[in-house]
């Protein structure tokens, strides 16, 4: 409006009035050993729903000059509602689930190539923060090509040796919270980094001096959207042509982010990444 403040419909549309609730059953799977050990079927039960009220506000951050473009930011809130939820239920219910990461790994041709070519793998340590920038500085040199290389080629025998030393299984224990949410810690993503460390560390004690003691995984979790801020989109107010009010135009992540769209052609990303 000609005074800055939002018309009745935008106020609306901004923040939203509605109430919406989104709701999850999770199977707890009851025999992993025999899954694993003599190709079983799984036993499961379900338990559910565990309920979340969805807050969802489009957050402003500013018009076109001429008025006839509406930058914002989606946002969206799960808060856990235990009166629509089942009884008894609670987000700290922990549950024996397939592990994400390990399927994901055994199925997807895109992550098993990250880690069995030596451009997949350098690229998956760059993508680290904390040591991304010391082995990507060194540019593409023989040497750390070859210390990828032999990375990979001892990695297969040292993963299987490790993973059932230490209980990583294709099955893993995590709460409902956790799960959905918050993110667990996924072994698989540990003994990668741990492995890469401990092999730089004997291959190259001097860039192993600087790199961090131990380096933080990603956590794996379903929803990722919990209090978090979306891209930013540019939509048509409809200032011209009311029959066009709310087209998305674009929408931006990141500077260089494959998920960037103008509009005209889907993100990259957004293809099949598992062939």
């Amino acid at each position: 409006m000609s005074d800055g403040s939002l018309n009745t419909l935008t106020q609306n549309w901004a923040y939203p009035r509605y109430v919406s609730y989104t709701q999850y059953w999770i199977f707890n799977y009851t025999n992993p050993l025999e899954v694993q050990n003599r190709g079983s079927a799984p036993d499961m039960f379900e338990r559910g729903p565990y309920s979340y009220r969805v807050i969802r506000t489009n957050n402003i951050e500013g018009f076109s000059e001429d008025g006839g473009k509406i930058y914002y930011r989606p946002k969206s809130m799960y808060i856990y509602d235990k009166a629509t939820s089942c009884i008894d239920c609670d987000p700290s219910d922990v549950f024996l689930v397939p592990d994400i990461v390990f399927f994901v790994s055994a199925l997807c041709e895109k992550t098993m190539n990250s880690l069995t070519s030596v451009e997949g793998l350098k690229n998956l340590l760059c993508s680290l923060p904390s040591i991304g920038t010391i082995i990507c500085g060194l540019g593409s040199t023989p040497a750390i090509e070859a210390m990828i290389q032999e990375m990979i080629d001892n990695y297969t025998e040292y993963a299987a040796i490790a993973i059932k030393a230490l209980d990583a299984e294709p099955f893993i224990y995590t709460t409902v919270n956790d799960l959905m949410f918050s993110g667990y810690d996924d072994p698989l993503f540990s003994r990668v980094i741990d492995f890469a460390l401990k092999f730089i560390a004997r291959m190259s004690p001097q860039l192993a001096e600087q790199l961090p003691s131990s380096i933080p995984t990603p956590k794996v979790h379903l929803n990722n959207n919990n209090d978090t801020i979306g891209p930013i989109y540019t939509a048509l107010t409809g200032k011209y042509d009311y029959k066009r009010i709310g087209e998305v135009l674009s929408f931006y992540m990141s500077e260089n982010s494959t998920q960037n769209s103008e509009g005209s052609w889907f993100p990259q990303s957004w293809y099949a990444h598992c062939k």
